[in-house]
This record gives structure tokens, sequence and C-alpha cells, in this order.
């Protein structure tokens, strides 16, 4: 059998400004409906009975939630929040709730079972057999290609030089995917709460979150194969004055679209549109939502340079 995840917690407090939402229950609620867009795409293009898909929360959901999200085929499972935390101090520090779903697939699921954990705001556009085919046995993430000097990646490497006291460089793993079967998911888990452990002695950690463990179990388990998921699914940042979108929505085109800073806008949008259609608009009718380039040159200067580039180089 082959898993789609979701992971959810209720936190205290909204402690990130991303959402733009400064209550607990409005994020839960756009977090929620960010997740059904996330199921019922890949239910809508995966119509097969051999995948199913599990929502984790740690909160006792409204009933009205719990027949939209049972209506699309949502098996939803309360799960506490906690054992592997580590610090408020962190802005991200909810997410290390993925720790204690991880634990939980570990302990209930057959060793055969694929598991791909994706975030919420992730929208599917195609049929995952290809992508289950090409895991195979080994772990996929996806790979953010951040250079060593990238804040983020530098962030990790230096928390982790903090921890075990050397210098090492490793790939920095994104968090909106992972995928593997279930035996891979019990040593990944193990991996990754030996690095919380031994995080907890450690001083003056940086945004310490989930990327930062992952990404630090892997490189310290010789048998933690991992490849990147690249070829499936992208992260598009999505902003007013800068984009950084591939080509990859049209040629070599991804499945999985991570939209970051569109859980208020189209995936919005894209709820609203399934609740009331019960299907999707196509996909071109998104990527001009979501403002991602056209094939073609947009304006008649644009496709003359075009042409007279043809003409003197072939292309």
């Amino acid at each position: 059998m082959k898993y789609i995840i979701n992971m959810l917690a209720k936190p205290e407090s909204v402690t990130t400004t991303q959402t733009g939402i400064g209550t607990p229950e409005a994020a839960v609620e756009l977090y929620l409906k960010n997740s059904l867009v996330c199921f019922s795409s890949v239910r809508m293009h995966n119509p097969g009975e051999d995948i199913k898909f599990l929502l984790f929360v740690n909160w006792e959901m409204s009933e009205g939630w719990r027949e939209k999200l049972e209506k699309v085929g949502v098996e939803l499972i309360l799960l506490p929040f906690g054992k592997f935390f580590i610090s408020d101090s962190f802005a991200w520090s909810i997410v290390q709730y993925r720790y204690d779903v991880m634990e939980y697939l570990a302990g209930h699921y057959n060793d055969e079972d694929v598991m791909l954990m994706l975030d919420t705001d992730v929208y599917c556009v195609g049929s995952l057999d290809p992508l289950f085919e090409d895991m195979g046995d080994r772990l996929m993430f996806f790979d953010t290609q951040h250079d060593c000097m990238n804040k983020e990646r530098k962030d990790i490497l230096d928390n982790a030089e903090k921890i075990y006291g050397e210098r090492r460089y490793f790939t920095h793993w994104g968090g909106e995917f992972i995928g593997c079967k279930n035996r891979l998911m019990k040593k990944l888990m193990a991996a990754c709460a030996k690095v919380l452990e031994d995080s907890r002695n450690a001083k003056d950690l940086v945004n310490f979150n989930d990327e930062h463990i992952t990404s630090a179990a892997v490189d310290r388990n010789d048998d933690l194969v991992a490849v990147p998921a690249n070829a499936y699914i992208f992260r598009y940042w999505t902003l007013k004055r800068f984009y950084l979108v591939s080509t990859n929505f049209a040629y070599n085109k991804t499945v999985l679209w991570h939209l970051p800073n569109e859980k208020k806008r189209t995936m919005i949008f894209l709820y609203d549109y399934y609740m009331k259609n019960g299907s999707f608009p196509d996909d071109e009718y998104v990527e001009r939502m979501l403002g991602f380039p056209g094939a073609r040159p947009r304006n008649t200067l644009a496709r003359l340079r075009a042409v007279i580039r043809e003409k003197r180089y072939g292309r």
C-alpha cells in the first residue's frame, strides 16, 4: 500500500509571519484547506485504490471538517505533539511534529508500505506512478540545491558543527517531501532521534528545525541512501517582486508543485473551486494564477527578438 501523508499540529500561538494570520485557530483553518487541496489533487490524478491518505493532527477536529476530509478519503489520526520537541525559541519548532508522525508510521505499518510525506501546500498535477517506480528501495527528498554559503544551508552546517564538533559538508534536504518504504522510515526515524538527542547539549543553535535534523541524520548514517526528488517536485517561490520559478512546470514537468507563498491565495482559490465543482481547473489556468512565465514571448518586441535570435544562432 502507498500512503500520502500530511501532518498539522496546532500551536499555542502563531510564531511565524508567512501566513499573515495571528491566531492558531485561523492558521489551522488555512492549513486544513491547503491539505484538502493537496489530497484531492493527488486523488484526481491517481484514482486507484492502492493509495491511501493520512492526516495527522494533535487536536479534536470539528465534525464539519471531519466530514469534508472523510468525503475525499482522508483518514484522520489524532496524535499528540511534543515527544521530540526541543525548544519553542525557534520559529518553526512546531514542525518537529514530523518526528512524532514518523515514529507512528514506523510502528504501525508494514515494512514494504510506501510512505510519502508532503507539506499541506503541495498541489499535484499528474500521476505519481513514475515517482514511486523511481523511488524503489531508496530514500527520496527534495534537494534545495543551496550552495554552502547560502544562509539556510550554512545554518545547517554550522549547527551540525556545534553539535558534533567537526565541519562536514552535506546536502540540505527540504522538508516538504520525504518518500521511502516504511522499513527505511524506521531507520530514518532512529537517525533523526539520535540527532535530536545529540542536539540537546549544543549551544547557540540557529534556526534549528526539521530540515537541519533530517539533513544531518542522513549525512551521519551510511545506510541511508538518499536521492533527490527534484524530477517530481519543485519549490516555487512566488513573491510580488521576485519569482524563483523553473520551466519545469511546462518542460520536463514535475507532478508536485510546492507553493509556500500561495497558502492564502492560489491554494484557497483551488479549495473554493474544488468545493464548488468537485474538480480543479486545467493546469494552464493555475499557471496563469501563479504568474508562471508563458512558453512564448509576451509582446511583439520580444517575439521579434526571438525571431532574430533564432535566425542568428539557430535557436
